[in-house]
């Protein structure tokens, strides 16, 4: 077996390896407030567009403090689903994080950007199929403690849990003139 490289520690596929793993930031909108996802045609999990602009809350997380994981099943009825899991350890959890993961867990419905390290962002909360309305995402637990375990400290673990039909789709944002990652966190925050 021949192993081959683009060079220069980027993969085959044009992606980098010498990056940390995990994400860097995470949008997060609500449902409601996304009028519409352009995918892209090709059927390569792309999507082009997201509208309106703006709409997005940042979080941004340091290396190794935020991981996702995507797990492809079937139901009994021979249905393929994409769980799909994100989990934020926070150190130095504050009462103003605090109000804002309080705020974000009184969402239905929510749509995100996970931006990895490796400068990809991620759509979570919406495929193709179902769109943005027919896809659960949402705050599924929050636990604070302190460096003890002792409850209501300044450490929390904050998971989200999407169900949808597809894997994750890539915002490339070609269809927002937002082909960088700068460009690309201007359009989803409006800053």
């Amino acid at each position: 077996m021949a192993l081959t490289t683009a060079g220069n520690g980027i993969d085959s596929s044009g992606v980098p390896c010498n990056v940390p793993a995990g994400i860097k930031a995470l949008f997060l909108a609500d449902a409601a407030d996304v009028t519409g996802l352009d995918f892209a045609a090709t059927g390569d999990f792309v999507v082009t567009s997201i509208t309106p602009s703006g709409q997005f809350e940042k979080i941004d997380f340091k290396s190794q403090q935020c991981q996702v994981t995507e797990t492809l099943e079937k139901n009994e009825f021979g249905n393929s689903f994409n769980t799909i899991e994100i989990e934020a350890d926070i150190t130095k959890f504050d009462k103003t994080q605090r109000r804002a993961f309080d705020e974000i867990d009184q969402v239905c419905n929510l749509v995100g950007i996970a931006q990895k390290y490796d400068g990809r962002f991620m759509l979570v909360g919406a495929d193709v199929n179902l769109g943005v309305d027919g896809v659960r995402f949402e705050q599924s637990g929050m636990e604070q403690t302190d460096e003890r375990g002792i409850e209501g400290g300044n450490y929390a673990i904050v998971k989200y849990t999407a169900m949808q039909t597809q894997v994750m789709y890539e915002y490339d944002g070609s269809g927002d003139s937002a082909t960088t990652e700068a460009a690309k966190v201007t359009w989803l925050t409006g800053s």
